[in-house]
C-alpha cells in the first residue's frame, strides 16, 4: 500500500515548485540604481503601507532623499537595485554592509505590482546581481515582527535562523 502512496518523486516536485517561486518571469530584471530613480525610490518609501513597515516610519523629506540616494549610489557598502517587469519600475531591493561578510537586505514592490507574486522572483534576481559583484557573503534580513510578508518571504527564499542565508 505504502508504495502506491510514495512514487520517490517528492524531492524533485519541492524543488520545482521552488523554481517556480524564484525564477525570474520573462521581463524581470535587477539593474544599479541611479540618482535618476530618486523620484521613484522617494515614492515607494513614502507609501503609507512601506512605511508602516519600516524602521523608520516617518516620512521623508525630498533634499534629504535625494542626498541619501546619491550617497548609496557612490557607496561600495551599498547596493541599491532597482527591480523592472518589462522595463517598468517594479521595485526596490536594498543590500548594504553591516561589516565586510555581513550584509543587510530589505525590499520593496512597488504598489502597482502588489500581487503579482514578483517579490520572489525580485529578490532572487536581486541576489544573483549582488552575488555576481560581492561573492561570499552572508545576508541577512531584519524586519519587524508585525511584517509577516516580509518574513514569510525571506524564509520562502531559504534564509533561516535569524533569517541569514549564506551565499556563495
Amino acid at each position: 500500500r505504502s508504495r502506491e502512496l510514495v512514487d520517490g518523486a517528492g524531492a524533485d516536485r519541492i524543488v520545482a515548485a521552488w523554481a517556480e517561486i524564484i525564477e525570474a518571469p520573462p521581463g524581470l530584471n535587477a539593474r544599479p540604481a541611479r540618482i535618476e530613480d530618486a523620484s521613484q525610490l522617494f515614492d515607494w518609501r513614502n507609501e503609507p503601507s512601506v512605511r508602516k513597515v519600516s524602521r523608520t516610519r516617518n516620512e521623508l523629506s525630498w533634499d534629504s532623499h535625494v542626498a541619501w540616494v546619491a550617497a548609496a549610489v557612490a557607496n561600495p557598502e551599498v547596493c541599491l537595485l532597482i527591480a523592472e517587469m518589462d522595463g517598468a519600475p517594479a521595485g526596490t531591493v536594498r543590500f548594504h554592509a553591516l561589516d565586510p561578510l555581513n550584509w543587510e537586505v530589505s525590499i520593496t514592490v512597488g504598489a502597482n505590482m502588489r500581487g503579482r507574486r514578483l517579490a520572489g522572483p525580485m529578490l532572487h534576481e536581486a541576489e544573483r546581481f549582488f552575488c555576481s559583484k560581492y561573492p561570499g557573503k552572508t545576508l541577512h534580513a531584519a524586519m519587524l515582527a508585525s511584517n509577516q510578508p516580509s518574513l514569510r518571504l525571506f524564509q520562502a527564499a531559504g534564509y533561516t535562523g535569524g533569517l541569514s542565508r549564506i551565499d556563495n
